[in-house]
């Protein structure tokens, strides 16, 4: 979620950030990852931000876990400076782990895709592709391909259902009758724009692919490499 507030084009301020917060707990979310744009980083103090927004949350008593990561965007020629930027600080890891959610550009190309895996595994870390399903060239093959280099998925949770583009949603689905989604986000960025809403992307996942394949989504790969 996009929740860290006044950082990037997500919440606009605290309130907002705790409003959205207060929806996913609605919806039995209970750990969120606030995942800033990578550059955030390079211009703001996100971490400053942040530790005002986990005490908020602590007063207010909203009832989930607040951890920080990051959405790096990625090109073939800033690979390397992503690494540095991994390895000095600048760019956190998804809540301390060695996972970084990896976000490419709607222009990327599929050999670019290799390259940014490839240098990210070489390194020691393991790209979360975010919203792969958003990114015009993806399909199963190269999805597996990108799995089989030593990434790992994430899809947003409106993309299974209530996405309005019959190809998203398409991708999203073949991914998912496929096996190989690894992760389900929310992407939220406010209340009113792209808000944190899960549930009937939930359900359509249970109902079509199954009570266990969900809950290995759901819960049991973010407590294995995450949390």
């Amino acid at each position: 979620m996009h929740v860290v507030p006044d950082v990037d084009d997500g919440s606009r301020g605290i309130d907002e950030s705790c409003e959205m917060l207060r929806m996913a707990a609605g919806q039995g979310v209970d750990t969120v990852f606030a995942t800033p744009h990578g550059t955030a980083f390079l211009c703001t103090d996100v971490r400053a931000s942040f530790r005002l927004l986990r005490e908020a949350v602590l007063e207010r008593k909203i009832p989930v876990d607040l951890r920080l990561g990051c959405e790096m965007r990625i090109y073939a020629d800033t690979a390397r400076q992503c690494v540095r930027q991994l390895n000095d600080g600048t760019l956190p890891t998804m809540g301390g782990s060695r996972c970084v959610l990896t976000e490419f550009t709607f222009e990327t190309k599929r050999e670019e895709y290799r390259l940014c895996i490839d240098t990210l595994v070489e390194n020691g870390y393991t790209p979360i592709i975010a919203h792969i399903e958003r990114y015009p060239p993806m399909n199963v093959v190269l999805a597996r391909e990108l799995k089989e280099k030593g990434a790992m998925i994430q899809i947003n949770a409106y993309s299974i259902a209530e996405e309005r583009n019959p190809r998203i949603r398409s991708i999203a689905n073949t991914l998912l009758r496929e096996r190989l989604v690894d992760f389900i986000g929310s992407d939220a960025h406010r209340t009113d724009h792209r808000p944190p809403l899960l549930k009937r992307g939930m359900e359509t996942f249970r109902q079509q692919y199954g009570e266990t394949y969900a809950d290995l989504v759901v819960f049991e790969n973010p407590r294995k490499y995450l949390l």
